[in-house]
């Protein structure tokens, strides 16, 4: 079983799919477990990432190209009953926004050290994206979101 805390909180379950599921080792879907008091906020936030150009292998990894299968509401229980496949067991949001955050961070500093003049810098949409997801990302983290 996997924990959720008092009976009285309820959760949500968001599950994705990311775009390239060929290799084995890879996940098919991940699982995003989060409490139901933030699901307005964190759905809102999933989508507009789904839709961001930021939504790709290289800068998400094996989470890239996303797409959002279901949002699950009201969960008070689960129960994990094939516990040698790494998607059965639901991501904590708070994980999942580190290794979001962590991911865009790197970009970020991976930026700031090459020169201004390259022509693959990021578009100023993507920028304007990745500042906001990173301040969100952190409210997320941090527990205030």
């Amino acid at each position: 079983m996997f924990g959720l805390g008092k009976k009285s909180k309820s959760f949500d379950v968001l599950l994705l799919k990311p775009q390239n599921v060929s290799n084995e080792q890879k996940r098919r879907f991940y699982q995003i477990l989060f409490p139901s008091v933030v699901s307005s906020d964190f759905i809102q936030l999933m989508l507009r990432l789904q839709k961001s150009k930021l939504n790709t292998t290289e800068i998400l990894g094996d989470m890239g190209g996303f797409s959002i299968l279901s949002h699950i509401e009201g969960l008070e229980k689960i129960t994990i009953m094939d516990q040698i496949h790494p998607e059965s067991e639901p991501i904590p949001f708070q994980d999942f926004s580190n290794h979001l955050l962590n991911r865009f961070n790197n970009m970020l500093s991976g930026e700031e050290e090459e020169e201004a003049t390259e022509e693959d810098n990021m578009e100023v949409e993507e920028q304007e994206d990745l500042v906001y997801f990173i301040g969100e990302l952190t409210l997320m983290k941090d527990g205030s979101f």
